[in-house]
């Protein structure tokens, strides 16, 4: 490296090569020359430096030194390497496979936005690291600026990680195979009551249920969800009795902390989940934290647990309808209204199973987004489940996210939308659906960074989950930072390879970069996806409006004729058609789109400040996109 005053000084950051010729540092933006200078097979480094393209002996060019960089500026943060072992091959292994331990339980004082860059560098493929040192070099300027301004640093979205656990699915062991059900049930409702827990961290039910059937190991479940321990069991149902095994595993080295059968009968269950909880507690408290001098402090103790809220409680035929509804739910695109007929079932049986008042409120809001001709009337009967749930348990945190999906989606009532979504954070502060959709709402207002920061706090909590890498992906697209959105969007789709809208929204996201070329490639993916399905309108004009951008307007034509064409006989939203009008620069049309969007009540009127910053900038420049805002009370949102 060459100082300003031309004194040349040797930094080990990798690989150097001595060039013939003076680089032209402005178009490569890196010291290091983007030419191979190794040959393919032999590796050159430095072991605990070298990035995972080096130890399988590939050509290396400047993105090799940024993951140099990143061990670095690491092991400068957290006074040790990102990747340890006692042997050559320990610590190959370690950078080929293993994640870098969380700069924020390290160093739970420094800025998130640190260990957001440092990981970026150290992403094992090259493609989703910085491209070129500037890129870092201006990501670093941009924390520095933001906190010698005083900004307070953005929150690490994670916790001690010694006091965290991830519930893993148990094992039907009936001799009915149907009962699957049940045994996920128990599950998942034990995990809500450890959630409520504010001093325990516990990951959310779509990662932990990720490995379901699955041939993990515990170690390799405790380094994909950077949990410390995980509960496994198994249920064995036959008639009105259940036997349930539990046992709690450190996943450091698959030791069993602690273990325990419990043979009741069905109506003991919500007895036998707090039973189970509170023995975790007391056996966190007392073999992981309570031998550290200072962990007391921070340690959950059988106290703290909760019992299973009263909108839980219920008789079991009706917790037994309850669950085959929420396995329902999400099996297929009809499940929200085949499972009506099941929430229904059970609210007759317990009229006081609040939980079910919020499964039928729930499924009611899905009928209310796809069709606007029944939405009084399905939005009406939203709000009487979700007032007779709430009236039964106003902490019931599925319930309190409801009502505010309510407020934010059918009533405009925006202040009300956010007093909702902030109470379930406070009452769930382990629920990853509370900081998901409260980051979603956030974002909607323009209000980015703090919809980001909760997103990513949702990500934490789950960390496999398409849903909430998604929020992340879809909050930095709407916020200009694309690459980072892409590699998010890219997250999701390696989560879920069928996930339409992942393959639409990173299609998107290439298209405002200026990537047509992969753009298309998404567009292709998500159409071998939809098969002969056209999709939903707003997929379908999403589609087409990428189409658009990359210099085939056929597509866009096409769509927009079919759409109107089913407007006339089944709901469309105006807004889903705005996207088409809008790729082909006309604003009136656009403006028209939005005018029959406020008077159908679109609940895809809430997004308007979110797509103003940068989707669609141009459009939001016309003083009527001001007057759209006035007119929803949004006038200064975003």
């Amino acid at each position: 490296m060459v100082t300003r005053d031309g004194r040349v000084k040797v930094l080990d950051f990798g690989l150097a090569k001595l060039t013939e010729a003076e680089p032209d540092l402005e178009s490569t933006q890196a010291a290091t020359l983007t030419a191979p200078i190794s040959e393919i097979g032999q590796v050159m480094g430095t072991l605990p430096y070298m990035a995972p393209e080096q130890l399988r002996g590939e050509v290396v060019d400047a993105r090799t030194d940024l993951f140099a960089f990143g061990v670095l500026i690491y092991e400068l943060a957290a006074r040790r390497r990102p990747f340890g072992g006692k042997t050559f091959a320990d610590v190959s292994s370690a950078i080929l496979r293993d994640a870098a331990e969380s700069l924020a339980r390290v160093r739970p004082d420094l800025p998130a936005d640190l260990e957001r860059i440092i990981d970026r560098c150290l992403e094992k493929q090259p493609r989703e690291r910085f491209q070129t040192a500037l890129d870092v070099a201006n990501e670093l300027r941009g924390l520095r600026r933001s906190l010698e301004r005083g900004a307070p640093p953005t929150p690490q979205p994670t916790v001690d990680a010694v006091a965290s656990i991830a519930v893993l699915p148990f094992v039907n062991r009936s001799a009915n195979a149907d009962d699957e059900y049940f045994s996920d049930g128990i599950a998942d409702e034990l995990l809500n009551v450890l959630a409520r827990i504010k001093r325990l961290r516990v990951t959310a039910r779509s990662s932990s249920f990720h490995f379901k059937g699955k041939d993990t190991t515990i170690a390799e479940i405790g380094r994909a969800l950077d949990v410390s321990t995980v509960l496994e069991g198994s249920v064995r149902k036959a008639g009105t009795r259940v036997r349930i095994g539990v046992q709690l595993v450190r996943t450091f080295d698959s030791s069993q902390l602690w273990s325990e059968t419990y043979d009741r009968t069905l109506d003991d269950i919500f007895a036998v989940q707090d039973d189970i909880a509170r023995a975790v507690a007391k056996e966190l408290s007392a073999t992981l934290l309570g031998e550290a001098a200072e962990a007391p402090t921070s340690s959950p103790t059988p106290a703290e647990i909760p019992v299973a809220s009263k909108g839980r409680q219920c008789d079991p035929e009706s917790y037994d309808l309850y669950l085959r509804g929420r396995y329902l739910f999400g099996a297929t695109a009809d499940g929200p209204v085949r499972a009506q007929e099941l929430f229904r079932q059970a609210i007759e049986r317990s009229p006081q199973f609040a939980l079910a008042y919020s499964g039928l409120g729930e499924s009611y809001v899905m009928q209310s987004w796809l069709g606007s001709r029944d939405r009084e009337i399905t939005v009406s009967q939203a709000k009487g489940a979700l007032a007779r749930a709430l009236a039964l348990d106003p902490q019931l945190c599925e319930a309190r996210v409801l009502s505010a999906q309510i407020k934010l989606f059918f009533d405009w009532d925006w202040a009300g939308a956010e007093q909702d979504y902030r109470q379930a954070v406070e009452l769930h502060p382990g629920s990853d659906l509370a900081h998901r959709e409260c980051g979603a709402f956030l974002s909607f207002m323009g209000r980015f960074d703090d919809g980001l920061a909760a997103a990513r706090r949702a990500q934490a909590l789950d960390p496999l989950s398409v849903n909430a890498t998604h929020e992340v992906g879809y909050e930095l697209m709407a916020m200009g930072r694309l690459d980072e959105a892409a590699l998010e969007f890219r997250k999701a789709i390696d989560l879920n390879p069928t996930w339409i809208w992942g393959n639409v929204k990173l299609g998107m996201t290439y298209s405002r970069m200026g990537e047509h070329d992969k753009a298309r490639a998404c567009v292709r993916r998500a159409d071998e996806l939809l098969g002969d399905n056209p999709g939903t309108p707003l997929i379908q004009s999403w589609l087409a409006a990428i189409e658009l951008a990359a210099g085939r307007p056929d597509r866009a034509s096409t769509t927009l004729r079919r759409l109107e064409d089913q407007s006339r006989t089944s709901h469309v939203d105006p807004l889903a058609l705005a996207w088409i009008p809008y790729a082909q620069g006309d604003h009136d049309a656009v403006f028209s789109c939005l005018d029959a969007g406020y008077k159908a009540h679109s609940p895809l009127m809430a997004v308007l400040p979110q797509v103003r910053r940068f989707l669609w900038r141009d459009v939001a420049e016309d003083a009527r996109y001001e007057r759209v805002l006035r007119r929803l009370g949004l006038n200064g949102a975003g």
